[in-house]
């Protein structure tokens, strides 16, 4: 596997997880749409309201101020996530609209399932079932 295609897997599970808990509660929304992929669970909490960019973008400024409207409309704090590299031109929307880059969020993948690994002495892996 080559590095963009686990970053490309990395970012699919990423939006997977995220698209996963709008089904949680009623007010769960999501919109795709042209390079931008919004989540909105209406839970009042920024981490639990994100959009993504998910490849570069025909027209930045007015995608990302889509983004904003989306979320303001909701009355929702949020977060817009843009993969480090992928679009520039979107990073300095962002800037523009007085989102500027903050932070980073590593992913985390398993480069190869197939490896032999060692676990710890006295460690026992059982599967536990629910019983009511």
């Amino acid at each position: 596997m080559t590095d963009d295609e686990l970053v490309a897997r990395t970012d699919a599970n990423y939006y997977a997880a995220m698209r996963a808990l709008t089904t949680v509660g009623a007010r769960g929304e999501l919109r795709e749409k042209a390079g931008v992929l919004s989540v909105s669970t209406g839970v009042p909490m920024a981490m639990f309201n994100i959009a993504f960019v998910t490849r570069p973008l025909a027209e930045p400024e007015r995608q990302i101020a889509e983004v904003v409207a989306f979320f303001d409309e909701r009355k929702l704090p949020f977060i817009l996530r843009i993969r480090e590299g992928l679009d520039a031109a979107a990073e300095r929307a962002c800037e523009a609209l007085g989102m500027p880059y903050s932070d980073t969020v590593p992913g985390m993948a398993l480069a190869d399932a197939t490896r032999a690994t060692k676990t710890a002495d006295g460690l026992e892996i059982r599967t536990v079932t629910r019983h009511e």
